[in-house]
Order: C-alpha cells, then structure tokens, then sequence
C-alpha cells in the first residue's frame, strides 16, 4: 500500500474592470508544512547503590553470635536534576543469643547527607533491642509443653531524617534578581527572595520504643502485641508565614 499527502497553494484573483486598474493575485493559503520533519527527544536518571560488608556467625554451645559492618554510598541523578544526590553511611550490628532465651541487638550507624552545612552533616543514630522468651525456660517446658513460645520484646533506637519534600541543600539561600519598577534602587532590579537557607540545620530526629509480646499455643494459634512509641525533635518544616519587613 502506497499512502501520500498532496497539498496545493489557494490564491484569489481580483480581476482589473478599467484601463487603469491592473489584476492581481492574493494569497490565501499555502502548504507551509515541511514534507518531512523530524523530532528527538532523550531523558536519562541512574541511581547507583555501593555496598561493602564484612559478616560474621558463630555459635558456642548455647552462644549464638552474629556481627555486621557496612559501608555504604548511594549515587543517583533524577530526570532534569542539576546536580546528582549523594548520601555516605557507615553500620554496624552485633546480636547475642542465649539458648533461644535470652536475646540481645545493637545498631550503630553514621550517615552523612548534602543537605546540610559542613560541621552538621553527619549525624549518629544508635539502636539496641531485648528479648526474653519464657517458653524456653525449663520450668515452662516441664509443665507447659503447649506454650511453644512467650517471647517479651523491647526496643529502643534514634533515626535521622534529611527530608524536606523535594528540596534540596537546606542550608543555602534561594535570592534572585528581576525587573525592577525603581530605576536607582538595585540598578532597576527587584530581588526575590526564595528558600531562605539555615546553616545551623541538621538531621530531623525521632526517639524510638516498641514493647512486644508474641504468644504460640499448641503450635497453632498465635498472637502478637505491638505497643510503639516516638518522640521527634528539629522536625523539618517549611515556613509557613514570613513577616512583610525582613532583613537578608
């Protein structure tokens, strides 16, 4: 099949009606559009994730113990980003085990985000956490051979959070100039100010606790019970109201 677009320019004629006038032609349309055209687009994003850890097992008799360290970089360019995102951390977990009973982790990590000045750009951010499981006592083996598990759990940890919607570099100042209704004043421009930047930020912090009970019976029915609670501090916001005088 042989397919095509044929297209012819409209003029109009106006004819001379004495010796003095004289016959023209008007334009009235013409085929502007190029018989071929051509159009490219392209949009490129990555996102690159670089992990090294070294990990450690060992089990003593009734001694269960694992360890962890981590290193990790995060690398990543959104569509029409200026600059790419980077994010450095170092983590590391330890656990204990005593015969299934008695249960014991700590976490440690140390990040490092853009968003911040120099001097507030890491932050700390520990977490532990305990476990008893009473089913695994003698005792309650004896007796209680129905209760497979009764296991009260605690935890406690501090996060960090860089976040602010999609904004970017916290602590820098968004001030740009424009046109200007008062030729003397700023060489006839106006300025505009933007984010107005805080070098004093740092990470948004949350405190942490969990209380936990997990329950089994006759190796069938189970529960669990899950009580949490959290605390925040140097939580990120944006202003929401900003004087009408306010120096820069």
């Amino acid at each position: 099949t042989l397919q095509g677009v044929r297209s012819y320019d409209a003029y109009g004629v106006s004819v001379a009606r004495t010796a003095e006038e004289q016959s023209y032609y008007t334009k009235v349309r013409t085929n502007e559009n190029n018989a071929i055209s051509l159009s490219k687009s392209m949009s490129t994003n990555y996102y690159m994730n670089m992990q090294y850890s070294l990990n450690y097992v060992r089990k003593f008799g009734v001694h269960d113990v694992t360890g962890m360290a981590l290193v990790q970089r995060d690398n990543w360019q959104e569509y029409a980003a200026d600059l790419p995102y980077n994010m450095l951390g170092v983590s590391a977990r330890a656990t204990y085990g005593y015969d299934s009973r008695y249960l014991a982790e700590v976490n440690i990590g140390y990040n490092g985000s853009e968003q911040f000045a120099k001097g507030h750009r890491f932050g700390f951010f520990p977490a532990y956490s305990l476990a008893w499981n009473i089913a695994e006592e003698k005792i309650i083996k004896k007796h209680l051979k129905w209760m497979n598990m009764f296991k009260l759990r605690y935890s406690y940890g501090k996060v960090g959070n860089d976040k602010l919607g999609s904004t970017r570099f916290l602590y820098i100042s968004n001030i740009t100039s424009g046109g200007g209704v008062i030729p003397s004043l700023g060489r006839g421009q106006a300025i505009s100010q933007g984010k107005l930047g805080n070098t004093n930020l740092s990470w948004e912090i949350a405190y942490k606790q969990n209380y936990g009970i997990d329950i089994q019976l006759f190796n069938e029915l189970s529960f669990t019970f899950d009580y949490f609670k959290e605390k925040r501090e140097g939580v990120l916001i944006s202003r929401g109201t900003v004087p009408e005088i306010q120096g820069v």
